[in-house]
């Protein structure tokens, strides 16, 4: 800003010294070399504008058209056209003798406008004797500004500088200030102004693309703003009113951040605007698609942003190989709807927007529930985890999170704590997730349809607030017709999680009620999160609960959502007042949260595979922050093979680190602070051996404990366990130790694949094969053929107990990566 005011007043002085300048040289009886330094420096002033706009033009035109629109071009302007009679003089008229440090006149004013033999004979003796020869910049001047005197020219050469300042006059006075110029100006800063400029790469610079102005463009937009990601614009491409989003954006941007922001209108479904982004030469894309909850929003918000994406992947690949950079650009698509995020926790892409893009899909919502549940923290804000200090393998409390309202967040923090919510004390307590809506019939309809395979085994109930009974809890491994008893010994539910579906508004009695009775358990860690959509109604939802449920030793927080802004319960609960409804409210679902993820978390993920894989044994990267770490580069392309469901499962273990570490660490209050008190050298060892010796002292427990959250994490992502008979083909192919057992398997395994699936084996041996080779390889083939069939049939899906019985060794990759641990987070949120 103060930049910018600099620069206008430079614009002012130039203008006054200008006038200044060419009142004395219109009026000058001489030249004297005062006058010829006004114009010399005028000259030289001029020049350099001339160049600068040329330059700003030609070069960086993205400044030039704001120069236009800001109004500042208008000064300059007017600096031009005082300035170019100087300059035009200085190249002109203008002669440099070194030797004495003088300038003299290189043409003779004679031959532009005065001649003595223009005046007739008999007044030769009268005017023609009073007569004085016009200074140097008078007689270019006359020119400029009045084009109809070549006649006065007297050669051929005046003739020639005549007629350039003619053309320039007639540009400069009657175009640029007048029509042609003003009126190109005008158009060139409407197409700004409405986004129908197009810039080629080369104004670009190093940039960033961003489709669409969805809410939570903002929260990109400062994420990519930072110093360290060097950028010089950001391209948003956008079918909304532009002069809308640019006064929008400019309430969370700062005036430096908006001046980096290039807008295009256009649908982001068009192949032709797709080709005009530059896709080939932009650091990264996001595909955020246009607002879906303002009135009229997007309804096809997801399926738009699949169509994007495959359009830009299509244009990468046509274009010449020698416009197209090795390394795959990396795509963040916004999905609105968990029911179309969640298909790419499974679904592999189209070929070639896996060989272009490194695409990455993610939800708010999704963001905003692991922000709650895995970081913990928001800004100045901190949440309690669900665990509290944690919980001790020995301990009978029990994780109750109370979701009121399943709305999109409501349902993303309840699928988040299903994924994360699993404890040491898994045979003492199962965690618990309630929901209640006044619509819960429906919802849980909806729920329970989208992930049958978890309410296939999972305890749940359902029931009424406003009625006075309520109904029992619903085991399916408990009914007679259960089909999957063979999962466990005796039958048992080997799941750690439950859930419950309460029909009642948060204000109906039966729902206050219930929440008096929760409030009083005296094992239940309890948290309650207010999911309902209209701001104002969770606001009073949070303030106007029963006053046990403020008084209850158990309730840790209430979290609120409040998309628009935290800043009202934010002054509540910072302020001096003892209000206890105040002290345990906290804020969250902001829409400019950070969505972009930690590049953490993604090293994190890496080692986990490289941990599944035993790549531990050959040794860990030494730096995850250097891109030439050969150990590194080969773990990235180990992970870069994986299919995307193991991806995922990766990141969900990543994700439970802490969980487990401020379990084991349990009563430890620093489990916040691992990395910080992680200050040397010394002190790391000491916490490595901490975490290592812990891990080790509840090695039995928190494989159980892994176990339990991959059970959930499977089912959520579809998977199916076994049948009785293909676990009975398992466990026969589990303790195979002769090739007729093999074949035997084998046929069994294709009789029954053919009845299910209707399809034929595909499978056959090499001759060359070993007895060992053999059996392997068949064993290998239905776990791989099993998994990835159209029923996503997981042969692990079983208690921790049974899994030897199908799986020899499965049991040992969850103790791998729990001791993994103190490694991972060395590396990666410890180092220095």
């Amino acid at each position: 800003m103060k930049y910018r005011a600099i620069k206008d007043s430079i614009d002012l002085v130039v203008i006054a010294f200008a006038c200044v300048a060419m009142i004395f040289c219109l009026f000058g009886e001489a030249e004297t070399s005062f006058y010829t330094f006004l114009r010399v420096t005028a000259g030289l002033i001029g020049l350099i504008y001339i160049l600068s706009a040329l330059y700003y033009y030609l070069f960086k035109r993205i400044e030039f058209d704001r120069f236009l629109v800001d109004g500042y071009f208008l000064k300059k302007v007017i600096c031009l056209v005082l300035l170019v009679p100087f300059s035009i003089s200085l190249f002109v008229n203008t002669r440099v003798d070194l030797a004495s440090f003088t300038l003299d006149s290189r043409v003779d004013t004679e031959e532009l406008v005065y001649s003595k033999e223009l005046y007739q004979e008999e007044l030769s003796k009268g005017i023609a004797m009073s007569q004085e020869p016009p200074t140097n910049y008078w007689s270019i001047f006359y020119h400029f500004i009045d084009p109809g005197n070549q006649h006065m020219t007297t050669s051929p050469k005046g003739r020639a500088l005549a007629g350039i300042m003619a053309l320039l006059g007639i540009f400069l006075l009657n175009g640029l200030l007048v029509s042609s110029i003003i009126g190109w100006i005008d158009r060139r800063k409407e197409k700004w102004l409405s986004g129908e400029l197009r810039y080629s790469r080369r104004f670009l610079g190093k940039f960033a693309v961003i489709i669409g102005s969805n809410e939570i463009l903002a929260s990109v937009l400062n994420n990519l703003l930072v110093p360290e990601e060097k950028l010089s614009y950001i391209l948003i491409q956008t079918s909304r009113d532009i002069e809308d989003l640019r006064t929008e954006l400019g309430s969370y941007l700062t005036e430096e951040q908006s001046r980096k922001l290039v807008f295009y209108k256009a649908l982001r479904n068009s192949k032709a605007e797709i080709e005009q982004l530059c896709l080939s030469h932009c650091s990264e894309i996001y595909v955020l698609g246009e607002s879906t909850s303002a009135q009229d929003g997007e309804s096809y918000h997801d399926t738009m942003n699949m169509r994007s994406l495959t359009l830009i992947a299509e244009h990468l690949s046509s274009l010449p190989s020698s416009r197209t950079k090795l390394q795959r650009k990396q795509c963040r698509v916004l999905f609105e709807y968990q029911t179309t995020s969640s298909i790419f926790h499974f679904s592999d892409l189209p070929q070639t927007v896996k060989d272009y893009l490194d695409f990455i899909p993610f939800n708010r919502y999704e963001a905003w529930a692991r922000k709650l549940l895995v970081e913990g923290q928001f800004g100045s804000i901190e949440y309690t985890p669900l665990d509290g200090e944690g919980i001790a393998a020995e301990s009978d409390d029990f994780v109750h999170l109370v979701i009121v309202g399943m709305s999109k967040m409501g349902v993303a923090l309840g699928l988040e704590a299903m994924l994360q919510a699993h404890y040491l004390n898994y045979n003492r307590a199962r965690t618990r997730i309630s929901f209640i809506d006044a619509n819960v019939e429906q919802e849980m309809a909806f729920f329970k349809g989208r992930y049958a395979n978890l309410f296939s085994l999972v305890r749940y109930r359902y029931f009424d607030s406003s009625l006075s009974t309520r109904s029992t809890w619903e085991d399916p491994m408990e009914a007679e017709d259960c089909l999957w008893k063979h999962l466990s010994e005796g039958g048992q539910n080997f799941l750690d999680l439950e859930i419950e579906f309460i029909k009642g508004g948060i204000e109906s009695e039966g729902i206050r009620s219930y929440l008096k009775e929760i409030a009083q358990n005296e094992n239940a860690k309890l948290t309650i999160a207010l999911c309902l959509s209209p701001t104002h109604e969770t606001i009073a939802a949070s303030l106007y609960m029963p006053i046990e449920v403020y008084k209850s030793k158990r309730l840790q927080e209430i979290w609120v959502y409040q998309p628009e802004s935290e800043d009202i319960l934010l002054n509540l609960y910072t302020s001096s007042t003892n209000d206890l409804r105040y002290k345990k409210i906290r804020p969250f679902g902001m829409v400019y949260g950070d969505y972009i993820g930690d590049r953490k978390q993604y090293l994190k993920a890496i080692l986990v595979n490289q941990a599944y894989n035993n790549y531990c044994k050959f040794g860990w990267p030494k730096n995850m922050f250097n891109p030439e770490d050969e150990a590194l580069k080969e773990a990235q392309a180990t992970w870069d093979m994986l299919d995307v469901q193991k991806k995922w499962s990766n990141n969900y273990f990543a994700d439970s680190i802490y969980i487990k570490i401020r379990n084991i660490l349990y009563g430890n209050k620093d489990y916040r602070n691992l990395n910080a008190i992680f200050g040397s050298a010394q002190t790391l060892d000491k916490i490595k051996t901490t975490i290592g010796d812990a891990i080790e002292a509840n090695k039995d427990d928190l494989a159980i404990c892994e176990h339990n959250r991959w059970n959930i994490q499977q089912l959520l992502l579809g998977f199916s366990p076994c049948d009785r008979e293909l676990d009975g083909i398992f466990r026969r192919l589990n303790v195979l130790d002769n090739f007729e057992d093999a074949v035997s398997i084998l046929e069994l395994y294709a009789q029954w694949k053919k009845r299910v699936l209707l399809e034929e084996l595909n499978f056959s041996f090499l001759e060359k094969d070993t007895l060992k080779e053999r059996i392997k390889k068949l064993k290998n083939y239905i776990k791989e053929d099993v998994k990835c069939s159209e029923l996503r049939i997981h042969a692990n899906l079983c208690s921790f107990d049974n899994l030897s019985d199908v799986d020899a060794g499965a049991k040992d990759y969850d103790t791998v990566l729990n001791k993994a641990i103190p490694n991972i987070i060395s590396l990666v949120d410890l180092y220095e």
